[in-house]
């Protein structure tokens, strides 16, 4: 980290006894964005161990830490940062962990502070994103807030406009494969029922048309015995 030529450097390290990452502490003033820093912020003491969570989630430090960030609608401050998430990780896991927040122990450090500004609105992000209400719209905002608080909306809307473009592309296409192979691709769909009686119809009109090509009793019979009630009954 000597060999970094930043302005700022805050890093942020969750991991067992990462609190090492530290050599000494050192008095930083509050809101001195002018003056370069070093900071670091770890997710436990030198001797303990940062907890994991449950697991296919983030750990409890990491959760809080972007719950913090995620919600934050101004301009935040390192240090704030720090000392509430130290206080909360501390009551989240009842004691067993407690972050650590100390300037680093390498070359640059001018007392100074780290400021987080904020770069997006994703309110208004969302407001556009539903008022345009394309897929690509959507998607485009899940990729910006990955684990934004909307994004789980997002994810719903993604699923069933996807599922709205595989149902109108087989209804274009109008043919078995392509019913087939969106109930095989959308075993959830909205369009299932659908897709079925659409199937039966596809399969009506060749049998219809295979009747009318060849033009025998048989296969007219064949078509009213297979289609009694069928929408072709009064051509035969």
């Amino acid at each position: 980290m000597d060999a970094i030529n930043s302005f700022h450097t805050f890093v942020i390290v969750d991991a067992c006894f990462s609190g090492a990452l530290f050599a000494s502490y050192q008095s930083v003033k509050a809101d001195n964005e002018t003056k370069r820093s070093r900071l670091g912020l770890a997710a436990s003491h030198t001797r303990e161990r940062a907890l994991d969570g449950t697991a296919g989630e983030n750990s409890p430090f990491s959760t809080l830490l972007l719950k913090k960030l995620w919600e934050n609608t101004g301009i935040l401050s390192a240090h704030k940062l720090a000392a509430e998430l130290i206080e909360e990780v501390h009551a989240k896991t009842r004691g067993r962990q407690t972050p650590v927040f100390k300037p680093l122990d390498v070359k640059g450090d001018d007392a100074g502070q780290y400021v987080f500004r904020l770069k997006a609105d994703e309110g208004a992000d969302w407001t556009a994103c539903q008022k345009t209400g394309t897929l690509a719209a959507y998607e485009a905002f899940l990729a910006k807030y990955p684990e934004g608080q909307y994004a789980g909306e997002a994810q719903e809307q993604i699923v069933l406009l996807r599922d709205e473009e595989a149902w109108q592309a087989a209804k274009s296409q109008h043919t078995i494969n392509a019913y087939l192979q969106y109930r095989k691709e959308s075993p959830e769909g909205q369009y299932r029922d659908q897709a079925l009686e659409a199937l039966q119809q596809v399969e009506e009109d060749q049998s219809w048309h295979l009747a009318k090509r060849k033009k025998t009793i048989y296969e007219y019979e064949h078509y009213l015995e297979k289609y009694p009630a069928g929408r072709y009954k009064q051509d035969r």
